[in-house]
């Protein structure tokens, strides 16, 4: 399963549901985890309506550390822009703490930090490059079931996470 990040619109959810479109074809689920805070409504409002078929947005969960646990690989997509910086989210740690492969951009506000650790591959921007990695990643099969958690907070200037699980 796939860790993906939030719903802010620093965090591509946009692009990953993208993602998800792109590989609605194989045995992957998107799992979200997480709020939908009101103060993000008109944001999020319209990308639940057009969700692709292979996310499924589960809300407020107690158990994340228990999606963690059962994910194959964190998928953090958030960029943050000029108003919005993206720091040096807990959602990372978390995830390096459960020894997954990490899929991120290499921000310049993580000063290189991730760029010489071992389990961190990072993203390109390209809708079909970043399909073929998380593939990659996986060494997917057809005939196996794998699962993306995607967890996100809604809430202002909180970070969010999405999981890859198996289900």
């Amino acid at each position: 399963d796939i860790g993906v990040t939030g719903v802010q619109t620093c965090a591509l959810p946009i692009y990953i549901f993208d993602i998800a479109r792109k590989l609605e074809d194989k045995k992957i689920k998107f799992h979200f985890l997480g709020n939908q805070a009101d103060n993000f409504r008109y944001y999020w409002e319209p990308l639940m309506q057009n969700k692709p078929n292979n996310c499924i947005v589960w809300g407020e969960r107690d158990d994340v550390d228990d999606f963690l646990s059962a994910s194959d690989l964190f998928f953090f997509a958030s960029r943050g822009d000029r108003n919005n910086k993206e720091l040096n989210p807990i959602s990372i740690k978390e995830a390096m703490e459960h020894s997954l492969p990490i899929l991120l951009f290499d921000l310049d506000v993580y000063c290189g930090k991730y760029s010489e650790s071992e389990g961190f591959i990072f993203l390109t921007g390209s809708v079909e490059e970043d399909s073929q990695k998380i593939l990659d990643i996986l060494e997917y099969q057809d005939e196996r079931s794998d699962s993306i958690l995607v967890s996100y907070n809604m809430e202002e200037n909180q970070i969010n996470q999405i999981g890859r699980a198996h289900v």
